[in-house]
């Protein structure tokens, strides 16, 4: 194989008489390319020119760390694999970045100028801006300008229970409880699906001098506010809901006086629209609304205006109301139609310690032990709003004519800082069928007002007193859970006017096991919410009046 020099010649260069002859010529060992060693240090030489190619860690072009990293994609193509995620990704945002561009300045289907970089569209009743962010706007009444569209509101994870109670006497009161308003809408073709759930609706309307004006509130203010939602498709936000609820009452009672131009009668209203977790309270008149807490107290979210407070109490807050006021009583300066109407708005974000919310006049209020007595009645019996609204009236005097409207609603826990969400709660699984007793009491406004367990007597009664029985059944069976069983068995076999209270022991008022569809939808809803051994609020039929009770 040679000597060591002999080896050392061949690994460093061409054959030495190949050298020699090079000299010899006057020609240089670079003409012919480097040399073995420069080859092995360098990427090799470029064909144009002959001159060495340095590699990039010897250029400074790159560090050592990448040449390593170059070592690990050997036998590729060699190209870093690092290098090519990031030419991917670069690639991947300007065509993000291209696409958003093209589609600021592609003109959307059914859209047609309106008016400079404005497009509007009939069908989808919303605009659209050239080079803006690409969403459908809306304009906004209130400031003037365009905000974003909101296609569909969110939903709240809330539970509401409503109910009213009014006594006997002048019929001047009138109570509306939509539950569901947005179903409402839909059957009135008015859509509010961009606002959030649950949303309702619940008034008060108490006239005086007559009940025409009532009547009126209660058949068209739901009217009103369902336009004036379905109108505007932004966000729903404070401001908004207090400016809707002002204008709506001076809609409702412009339009009142054009269409009632001869009727001198007025009436006092207070409104109140649940929209997620927001409450909004508007009212005229002498109508008071109270907020409760659940640790207790509470507040009043309308109050009388300033100058009322130095008046009697006839008088108080009757400086607004809808319609003329032209009957004895009324204050003589009341301004104008616009002025008697502007109602007191407060608007409020709902939480867990919430309770519930209430209506009433504000002599009743006064019966009943100020705001902090109205509070007391509705912490004392949750979720039974009719038995609450029925406390409350049973505090004024009898045969007054008294009202008042309550609703219950129940916030999850909110959210810790520090640990994690709540869980949503688990809806319970709804049985088939529930075993059920009953006390029921009729009415002169049932369709069957003959009372079978007792030789088929006509019933006269009136509804406000059968619920006034049956709600003082249900305060005794709640006020003493150790002896539910006999009071209740004990009241049934007296008062009830179902058949099934001829029963003896504790099967008295028993309908045995009861599927849905049986007893009519109110029925239903209250008897498959019961848990075993529950009570129920207040049940209309057209039965009677229910009073139920779960055994299974």
């Amino acid at each position: 194989f040679g000597t060591e020099t002999q080896r050392s010649r061949r690994s460093l260069g061409p054959p030495l008489a190949f050298a020699q002859a090079a000299r010899v010529r006057g020609e240089s060992m670079a003409d012919f390319g480097p040399r073995a060693n420069e080859v092995r240090a360098g990427l090799g030489a470029d064909p144009s020119s002959g001159k060495l190619v340095e590699t990039q860690v010897q250029s400074g072009r790159s560090s050592r760390s990448e040449k390593e990293a170059d070592k690990q994609n050997k036998g590729f193509s060699g190209t870093p694999l690092w290098k090519i995620q990031e030419k991917l990704k670069k690639a991947s945002e300007d065509a993000t970045r291209l696409a958003a561009a093209s589609a600021h300045l592609q003109v959307p289907d059914g859209f047609t100028p309106y008016e400079g970089a404005l497009y509007w569209s009939e069908k989808r009743q919303c605009f659209w801006r050239m080079g803006g962010s690409g969403n459908f706007l809306v304009h906004d009444p209130l400031t003037g300008g365009f905000v974003d569209l909101c296609e569909e509101g969110a939903s709240v994870d809330m539970t509401l229970w409503t109910g009213a109670a009014c006594q006997d006497g002048p019929k001047h009161a009138k109570h509306v409880i939509i539950r569901d308003l947005c179903k409402a809408s839909l059957a009135l073709r008015m859509p509010i699906t961009h606002v959030d759930r649950p949303c309702a609706m619940l008034a008060l309307y108490q006239g005086r001098g007559g009940v025409a004006c009532a009547d009126f509130c209660a058949k068209h203010m739901h009217e009103k506010v369902l336009q004036k939602l379905s109108a505007y498709r932004g966000y729903w936000d404070e401001a908004h809901l207090a400016a809707a609820m002002r204008e709506v009452f001076l809609a409702i009672n412009t339009e009142y006086l054009e269409k009632h131009a001869a009727v001198g009668d007025s009436c006092a209203a207070a409104v109140a629209l649940i929209m997620g977790s927001r409450l909004a309270v508007a009212s005229v008149g002498n109508l008071a609304a109270v907020l409760s807490l659940r640790g207790g107290g509470g507040s009043e979210l309308i109050l009388p205006l300033a100058e009322d407070r130095q008046e009697q109490a006839k008088d108080l807050a009757w400086r607004t109301f809808f319609g003329r006021g032209e009957q004895d009583g009324a204050p003589a300066a009341c301004g104008s139609a616009a002025s008697r109407a502007a109602p007191q708005v407060s608007v409020v974000d709902l939480n867990r310690e919430h309770q519930g919310l209430a209506f009433m006049r504000r002599s009743v209020l006064g019966f009943a032990g100020g705001v902090e007595g109205a509070a007391d009645a509705l912490r004392k019996r949750p979720c039974r709003p009719r038995q609450a609204a029925g406390a409350l009236v049973d505090a004024a005097p009898p045969e007054g004519g008294a009202a008042a409207i309550v609703t219950f609603f129940d916030l999850p826990e909110p959210a810790s800082a520090s640990g994690p969400p709540p869980a949503k709660r688990a809806k319970a699984a709804e049985p088939t069928q529930v075993r059920i007793r009953h006390i029921l009491l009729k009415h002169k406004d049932c369709k069957n007002r003959v009372d079978k367990a007792r030789g088929g007597k006509v019933v006269t009664r009136s509804r406000a007193e059968a619920e006034r029985i049956l709600r003082k059944v249900l305060e005794d069976c709640e006020s003493d859970p150790k002896r539910r069983s006999a009071l209740f068995g004990q009241s049934c076999r007296e008062l009830s006017e179902c058949t099934t209270c001829l029963r003896g022991g504790d099967l008295a008022g028993d309908l045995a096991w009861v599927a849905k569809g049986k007893m009519g939808a109110n029925f239903d809803e209250a008897a498959f919410a019961l848990h075993v051994g529950q009570l129920s609020d207040l049940v209309d039929t057209d039965a009677g009046v229910h009073l139920l009770w779960r055994t299974a």
